[in-house]
């Protein structure tokens, strides 16, 4: 008889355990696919943002240099 209770109480400790894994696993799950879509878009952004530094970049370079005509012919006007 004792040994009935114990399986008995043994069986639904196990029974609570897996429902809480259970349970808790569902929301990792749940949060790994947020994760995953939050990525994509990171990287969709990150993407975005690098063709803007290049053409940020050129632009500066673009300046740069024509600044340097112009002290060029400020120098050679002087």
């Amino acid at each position: 008889m004792d040994g009935g209770i114990y399986l008995v109480g043994v069986g639904g400790l196990v029974t609570v355990l897996l429902s809480i894994s259970g349970f808790l696993l569902r929301y990792l799950v749940q949060d790994l696919r947020e994760l995953k879509s939050e990525l994509a878009e990171l990287k969709t952004g990150m993407h975005s943002l690098q063709g803007e530094q290049l053409v940020m970049k050129s632009m500066l370079v673009t300046q740069l240099g024509m600044l340097r005509k112009r002290v060029q012919v400020l120098e050679k006007v002087s």
